[in-house]
């Protein structure tokens, strides 16, 4: 229960038609897998706000490639300075070259201060490169509520 689906539409011409449903190939109840979603040509990216793979509602995001008109399972995401309850997938944006990943009750700038972590793609693998705090950041900020990385911009939402 609460594991959470993504479903993936294509347009016929007249009609948005079901192809695929995609589930975490680790998922279980609670997970929320697909609480952050994007798409970039051929990536698609998916956050799954509780899972507990480092600690309780810790987080992870999932990684799907477009291989013969199939969503294929490519990389599964985590951050170095993840812990326990930072909501890691919380939002999740890509450009196709690099991911940004909120993480909005981490704890790196304050008490849920909230943290962007950027992974670039090298090798056909995702690489964590960069964690970002506010430079102003303070106690239940909430930075990396919503993201959103186009080109060479990347705007986070801190409510």
């Amino acid at each position: 229960m609460r594991s959470g689906s993504v479903y993936i539409f294509n347009f016929n011409g007249e009609d948005w038609v079901e192809y695929q449903k995609i589930t975490a190939h680790d998922g279980v109840a609670d997970d929320r897998f697909s609480y952050g979603i994007d798409l970039h040509d051929d990536i698609l990216v998916v956050g799954s706000i509780f899972d507990d793979d480092l600690g309780d509602d810790s987080g992870s995001v999932y990684i799907y490639k477009l291989e013969s008109d199939y969503w294929q399972f490519h990389q599964k995401i985590n951050s170095i300075n993840q812990e326990e309850g930072d909501a890691f997938g919380i939002s999740v944006s890509t450009n196709g070259i690099n991911i940004a990943v909120g993480s909005k009750y981490s704890n790196l700038g304050g008490v849920d201060a909230g943290s962007v972590v950027i992974f670039n793609k090298i090798n056909n693998e995702w690489i964590e490169v960069q964690n970002i705090v506010a430079f102003d950041s303070n106690d239940y900020d909430y930075f990396g509520s919503s993201v959103l990385l186009d080109e060479d911009k990347l705007i986070v939402g801190s409510p």
